[in-house]
């Protein structure tokens, strides 16, 4: 009886094209397949009336045919293995590669930072000198001098691109002063809150970095504005930055004043709003052109031992204007 070839023709060419596909050696796998002419075919005591009543394959095809399907069920198995394998290693790629950390190093410092920039600590800071000449010493406590005028690190982390923390110390003239302690949550452009101490939003010039000013001191109205305060501020801009505010509570400092803590219940309000209307569209000579308005309101009581009131001075930091006060009750002006 001649058998019917097609089983034995498409199951072998199953195995070849798995083998391919999972990077088996063909041969290899060619050479595992059972030999069919190595297989008995019939029992040699069936007659030839019995071999002519046998249409279906034989106990030796059945076997045969039972093997090759065991060995395409090994295939297909090592195949999924295999593809198993490689989605985890792929995955083991991407993980690396979305994780993987790399340093940087530019005009805001050196930066440790994860691949998509959204985890990040900053190390930067700005050093000035400076040199104080006067015409005439005489009834001033002030000498001709050069000096480091600022001597300020900074530490800026990201963390997940929406929360960040700032700090920032002054080493300058000899003394150690906390300027920039704060964190923020950046939520949405139009939504950013701040606590901590930073500068309250109040005077355009003293808003603006002492590393970007055209000249080591500021102009003499920014001596009507506080330095730094403690405090919690809502802020953030519309538009793309055509429109930015920020808004505030604060414990209240006198004019250029530097507070850390506050000795009163009373608190001060402070706002502001700025409108820059070429920012993307008008004549280039206008995009830097804005117009804004800041306010604030608070009640500030002195006492003989903290009057409250501000000392003024000129750019070399010699007082310009003070009130008067001795520690008496008779010759000491106290805000009120």
């Amino acid at each position: 009886m001649r058998r019917a070839a097609w089983p034995y023709t498409i199951l072998q060419w199953r195995i070849l094209l798995l083998a391919f596909v999972s990077g088996l050696n063909v041969a290899a796998a060619s050479a595992q397949i059972p030999n069919k002419d190595a297989l008995k075919v019939a029992d040699s005591s069936t007659t030839r009336n019995d071999r002519g009543k046998n249409t279906g394959p034989s106990l030796s095809d059945r076997e045969w045919l039972r093997e090759i399907h065991m060995r395409v069920d090994e295939v297909d198995l090592r195949l999924a293995n295999l593809t198993l394998q490689y989605q985890l290693i792929r995955d083991s790629l991407a993980l690396a590669e979305r994780t993987r950390s790399s340093v940087v190093s530019g005009e805001n410092g050196f930066a440790l930072q994860s691949a998509n920039k959204t985890y990040q600590l900053r190390i930067g800071g700005y050093l000035q000198a400076d040199g104080r000449a006067y015409l005439s010493q005489a009834g001033t406590p002030a000498k001709s001098a050069l000096l480091l005028r600022r001597a300020r690190p900074i530490i800026e982390v990201t963390l997940h691109d929406r929360f960040g923390l700032r700090l920032m110390t002054d080493f300058g003239e000899g003394k150690v002063v906390l300027y920039d302690g704060y964190s923020e949550a950046r939520l949405w452009p139009a939504f950013v809150i701040r606590a901590g101490k930073f500068k309250p939003p109040i005077g355009l010039e003293r808003l603006q970095s002492a590393a970007d000013l055209r000249f080591v001191e500021r102009g003499l109205p920014t001596n009507l504005v506080p330095n730094r305060d403690v405090g919690v501020q809502l802020s953030g801009e519309v538009a793309g930055g055509v429109l930015s505010y920020q808004i505030g509570a604060f414990n209240g400092v006198p004019d250029l004043g530097i507070g850390d803590t506050d000795s009163q219940n009373s608190k001060d309000l402070i706002g502001r709003i700025f409108f820059s209307p070429f920012r993307y569209a008008g004549p280039a000579l206008f995009r830097n052109l804005g117009l804004g308005i800041a306010a604030s309101d608070g009640n500030e009581l002195g006492s003989l031992t903290l009057p409250a009131l501000a000392t003024y001075r000129t750019p070399g930091q010699m007082a310009l204007f003070q009130y008067r006060g001795d520690g008496t009750a008779a010759n000491t002006v106290i805000a009120a």
